[in-house]
């Protein structure tokens, strides 16, 4: 183990600046990303909400649910060890990060398998028209794309390629506002699906080639970096924390999709799609630090407080904003959408908790604290998906806004608690590579630029 005296000794100043810098820049490009997403996102589905049905709506919303549901059941924890492993532009992160695709590809068959074997009633009629061999096809190729397309955007942030990130999601949002206002389809379910799904996974699929023919190394697989066993061993750990931390996304819309009609999951899919996007703030910030504060010489203790500062203070100001502006959602939507408006407030105070949660779970996994790192997930997990159980079977919508609230606020403060236990220093596995690199005078990191 490396003292933590040998780390002081080797931070340089510089160092500690140019960290605390790529960490403000990286965030306001991922939030500029976030922005573009949430209004590309609103577009397509204000245009969706005006041209289709609300049971098209809510048909296709809910086949694009089973999707995210399927991505998140089957990452294995890879978005994790691949920001925690694969800092860099060595051709052992390279190695490291084409694995993670073959690997993300099996597990997309094996989730896809799953699904379809118990595939509801409602989403076979949308998916299976075309016969079963050819939605199978259709959603493993979404599924597989979209999970290329996660990974794809870890590796850009660690290389800093900032402006590819954002680009990508500009040129998605693009793509989708033009394709919503076409129907070359019978059902206009399942083309809203296809747009909606389909074309985040072909920019997966283009994005990972780039990179690899970016690299044009005839052995993209090999030589394996000694450190792929602790990576594996990392992302196992990180793949329950995962499955536990996201479950309310994922496993929520499903609670309630089985539990009330077409009409109302189409109001409840607007309020928490919306909700869903202003929680990716605290995330994307927490995914900045992930990468920042694993590379050598990072001060992790100045980049949380930075990074939960941020995250605290944008979801406190949206916060009081959706308390006053909600009925903006009934303006835009219709009077159809009036229960959307009213679920808004509620969903989004939670993110108050949302943003100290998230940012003291990413100073977990920068640490490797394992035990924090399951208890925050369990606790978030827990305390939202038991309290739905109950509260949507009794009140439906509304039901699931109140479990949402619970949940974040028992974590946030079961977070602060269980981080404010550790020592503070990070995991010994990026800081490593570093040391390994200045004792022999290469760098650690290329800092590679992306556009901007």
């Amino acid at each position: 183990m490396i003292g933590a005296g040998r780390h002081a000794l080797l931070r340089r100043p510089d160092t500690l600046v140019s960290g605390h810098g790529h960490l403000l820049r990286g965030s306001v490009w991922l939030l500029a990303s976030v922005a573009a997403n949430a209004f590309f996102g609103f577009a397509f589905w204000l245009i969706a909400t005006q041209i289709d049905s609300k049971t098209d709506v809510g048909r296709a919303s809910a086949l694009f649910t089973a999707v995210l549901f399927i991505n998140y059941a089957t990452n294995m924890g890879l978005p994790v060890a691949v920001a925690r492993y694969a800092p860099d532009d060595r051709e052992a992160s390279t190695v490291l990060f084409n694995w993670s695709i073959l690997y993300t590809g099996a597990s997309s068959v094996l989730g896809t398998v799953l699904f379809l074997v118990f595939l509801p009633r409602s989403m076979a009629d949308t998916l299976l028209q075309w016969g079963g061999p050819a939605g199978f096809l259709i959603f493993f190729a979404v599924v597989f794309g979209m999970s290329c397309a996660v990974l794809l955007e870890v590796r850009l942030m660690a290389l800093r390629r900032w402006g590819w990130v954002f680009t990508r999601v500009a040129i998605v949002g693009v793509v989708r506002f033009a394709l919503v206002l076409v129907r070359p389809l019978g059902d206009d379910a399942l083309w809203l699906f296809l747009v909606v799904a389909g074309i985040p996974a072909l920019s997966g699929f283009f994005g990972v080639a780039a990179l690899l023919a970016r690299r044009r190394s005839r052995r993209a697989l090999s030589p394996m970096p000694a450190s792929w066993r602790a990576g594996m061993r990392y992302s196992s750990v990180n793949y329950l924390g995962i499955l536990a931390v996201q479950a309310p996304t994922f496993a929520l819309p499903l609670i309630v999709a089985v539990e009330v009609s077409s009409p109302q999951y189409a109001a409840w899919y607007v309020a928490f799609s919306i909700t869903t996007v202003i929680f990716l703030v605290p995330h994307t910030l927490g995914q900045v630090l992930l990468v920042e504060g694993g590379k050598g010489g990072a001060d992790l203790r100045r980049q949380v407080r930075l990074a939960l500062g941020l995250a605290l203070g944008f979801m406190a100001v949206v916060a009081v904003a959706g308390r006053i502006g909600s009925d903006i959602v009934t303006l835009i939507y219709g009077e159809d959408y009036a229960d959307a408006a009213d679920l808004l407030p509620t969903l989004v105070l939670a993110g108050v908790g949302w943003a100290i949660t998230s940012i003291c779970l990413t100073k977990a996994r920068v640490e490797e604290h394992v035990r924090s790192i399951v208890v925050i997930s369990l606790t978030l997990a827990v305390g939202i998906l038991a309290p739905a159980v109950v509260l949507v079977g009794e009140d439906g919508i509304e039901g699931a806004a109140r479990a949402w609230l619970i949940g974040n606020a028992i974590a946030a403060v079961t977070a602060m608690i269980v981080t404010s236990r550790t020592s503070g220093q990070g995991s010994l596995a990026a800081d490593a590579a570093w040391l390994d690199a200045v004792d022999s005078d290469e760098p650690a990191s290329t800092g590679a630029r992306g556009p901007g």
